[in-house]
C-alpha cells in the first residue's frame, strides 16, 4: 500500500532525515515511498520539513509589477499565475501592504474572471436547487414550462 520497503533503523534515518537527504532519497534506499518516508518519520517523531520554497527571482519579479501603477492587481495576479487573493497576501508578506492596507480587495473594474458562471446562470442553477428540494418535500408545481412533480421519477410529467 505504498509503505512497503526494509525497516530503517533509528539512528540512520534520524542522520538521513537531519542531514535534510531529500524524501525521494531517503525512499528510494530503504525500497519504499515517499508515504514509507512519512511514516517513519512519525514513528521517530520527527517534525515533518518545510519544503515550499519559491523560486529565484519570483520576489522582485512580484514587486516590479506590483509597483507598476499601469497594471491593475488583477492583471499582476494573472502574470505570476495566481488569483488577486493571493497576490494581495503575498504583497503583505513583502511589506508592500500592511495589515490596515486595503487595495479594494476584488477591483470594481474587474468583471467575472474566465469560466465564472454569469448572473443568469447562478439565478438559474439556484432556482433548479430550490426546485429539488421542493420537489423532496413532495410538492408539485408549474415553473411555466413544465409541471413539476415528486412523484414521478425524473421530476417532469
Amino acid at each position: 500500500m505504498g509503505r512497503t520497503g526494509n525497516p530503517p533503523s533509528r539512528e540512520e534515518f534520524v542522520s538521513l532525515w537531519e542531514a535534510g537527504v531529500p524524501i525521494a532519497e531517503i525512499a528510494r534506499r530503504y525500497g519504499g515511498s515517499e508515504r514509507f518516508v512519512r511514516h517513519w518519520r512519525n514513528r521517530f517523531g520527527l517534525a515533518p520539513r518545510m519544503t515550499l520554497q519559491r523560486p529565484k527571482g519570483r520576489d522582485e519579479k512580484f514587486r516590479a509589477l506590483w509597483n507598476d501603477a499601469s497594471l491593475p492587481r488583477a492583471e499582476v495576479a494573472r502574470r505570476m499565475g495566481i488569483s488577486r487573493h493571493v497576490a494581495r497576501h503575498y504583497a503583505r508578506h513583502l511589506g508592500l501592504l500592511d495589515s490596515h492596507d486595503d487595495d479594494g480587495g476584488v477591483e470594481q473594474e474587474d468583471g467575472p474572471g474566465p469560466g465564472d458562471p454569469t448572473p443568469e446562470e447562478i439565478a438559474e442553477l439556484a432556482a433548479y436547487h430550490r426546485a429539488r428540494r421542493l420537489m423532496q418535500k413532495g410538492f408539485n408545481f408549474d415553473d411555466g414550462d413544465r409541471v413539476w412533480t415528486s412523484a414521478t421519477k425524473g421530476g417532469e410529467r
